[in-house]
């Protein structure tokens, strides 16, 4: 909850995004995404503030599978990090089965290898083969072929971890993913070689994930110990540290010209992750609401 108020206190901008009329598949879906800066800042007292000021951008179908890609891999990496933290910290496989995270995993991993012809994230491969004369189109459709295979990579990662975790008697839904996975996505699979009938050792992965979580600590320690002694020696004392806040996610929240936080409808723009690339090329490194309640 701790994090949570602070991800979202003193927010004053929030994004909305419609789509044009007139699209009819994803090669030609555009969206406008309008953005609004409110007087105040959230939360208030009032919960609601005047518009400052509100701005409207149209957002090509290219960056639009982007966006939507990069939510779809932010998706499956939290489940992932989640699945690990608990097998990390020695959780039995048998309670996490019978959990809603793992029950979530088993819905997203369903909805997304099993990818109609006219739907799903297999129809992204359509931009790889289209021409257009939008500026910066070609490394646009780079991008979004290095997250598509990205997510491939994931899909196998995390289906294997489905198996070491999933109960027996529940083996024949996970086998049927897996033949979805294969005949949806064979080409991609073959071009990064995946051994997709493998079977994950899960003690294996658990030392491997205490082992990268003693690295990471014993790299903070250091870097922590090397920041306070070089600021110790500019201040000539050793009664002083730095102190440092996270920075604020980039997200979206539907407004009106009038703000209210009371029963906004919110939804995650994009978690970044991966994409440096994306604050530069489509939204500018704007800063903006995160999920508000």
């Amino acid at each position: 909850m701790t994090r949570q108020y602070i991800d979202n206190k003193n927010l004053n901008v929030f994004v909305s995004n419609r789509r044009v009329p007139g699209s009819t598949n994803i090669c030609n879906l555009w969206t406008e995404e309008v953005t609004y800066e409110t007087e105040l800042t959230f939360p208030t007292l009032m919960n609601k503030s005047e518009v400052r000021n509100k701005s409207i951008v149209k957002i090509s179908p290219i960056k639009n599978a982007i966006k939507s890609l990069l939510e779809k891999n932010s998706e499956l990496k939290g489940l992932e990090f989640l699945l690990n933290r608990n097998l990390k910290e020695g959780i039995d496989p048998k309670s996490i089965a019978g959990t809603t995270m793992f029950s979530d995993l088993s819905r997203v991993l369903a909805g997304t290898v099993d990818s109609p012809v006219n739907g799903g994230v297999g129809q992204y491969r359509a931009f790889f083969s289209a021409v257009s004369d939008e500026p910066g189109y070609e490394d646009n459709v780079a991008f979004l072929k290095k997250e598509f295979m990205g997510l491939i990579k994931l899909l196998d990662k995390l289906l294997k971890l489905h198996q070491a975790i999933i109960p027996i008697h529940l083996a024949p839904q996970h086998r049927a993913m897996v033949e979805l996975f294969i005949k949806n996505f064979s080409n991609e699979i073959n071009e990064l070689k995946l051994d997709v009938n493998a079977t994950l050792n899960l003690k294996k992965l658990v030392d491997e994930l205490l082992k990268a979580n003693t690295r990471t600590h014993r790299e903070r320690t250091r870097h922590a110990g090397h920041t306070y002694s070089e600021f110790d020696s500019l201040l000539g004392s050793t009664d002083s540290a730095t102190t440092g806040s996270d920075k604020d996610d980039m997200s979206s929240v539907t407004g009106s010209d009038s703000v209210h936080s009371g029963g906004a409808s919110t939804r995650p723009l994009s978690s970044m992750d991966s994409s440096s690339y994306m604050s530069r090329s489509i939204f500018s490194g704007k800063k903006t609401a995160l999920n508000y309640k």
